[in-house]
């Protein structure tokens, strides 16, 4: 018998980078612990991008964390929200999430610097309204130990030549017309 966690998917989303020069969105979701006490987001893609990131499932307890101690009434940016992650420790953990937090209306861009954010909505309100979100659909967690990584743009020939190759070892041709006959060698 497992003791993972069951996790009850409640939205996939996509979010716009916050960064001036970034490119793609961010897939997200959102989930929450069975006994509906728990919010928690996932970082799933970065589309048209090239940076890792951690898909560690975050619990919102986390992320509120970040922000003990802080002036709400300054700008806050987004290294501020890398101690939510424990596991990854990619750099871009930040900036992700607070991309998520942005779509959820929970963090808007500062008016002086549009990259540096400012406290949205009522948090407390968003979590209250998350936990009493229906939901029967359980989600399954990816490899969350090891960080995603999109593909990059341009990756070297030799890179490229041995994941070719790898592929090329896994599968066996087979002549058409001797598929069921057992006479067929694969090497």
């Amino acid at each position: 018998m497992s003791n993972a966690p069951i996790y009850l998917h409640l939205a996939t989303l996509t979010a716009p980078k916050t960064s001036l020069n970034a490119q793609g969105e961010i897939v997200y979701a959102i989930l929450k612990d069975e006994a509906s006490t728990e919010v928690f987001f996932t970082l799933l893609e970065n589309q048209g991008g090239s940076g890792y990131f951690g898909r560690e499932i975050i619990p919102f307890a986390n992320i509120e964390a970040c922000l003990n101690g802080v002036d709400l009434k300054q700008t806050i940016p987004a290294k501020r929200f890398l101690k939510a992650f424990t596991a990854s420790r990619s750099v871009n953990n930040g900036g992700f999430l607070c991309a998520c937090l942005r779509h959820q209306g929970l963090l808007k861009p500062a008016p002086e610097s549009p990259q540096q954010h400012v406290i949205g909505d009522d948090w407390a309100a968003w979590k209250a309204k998350m936990l009493e979100t229906q939901s029967d659909k359980v989600y399954i967690t990816p490899d969350a130990e090891k960080p995603a990584k999109a593909e990059p743009a341009s990756s070297k020939a030799s890179d490229k030549k041995e994941k070719k190759q790898a592929k090329a070892k896994k599968e066996v041709a087979i002549p058409v017309g001797t598929e069921g006959d057992g006479n067929v060698d694969p090497a």
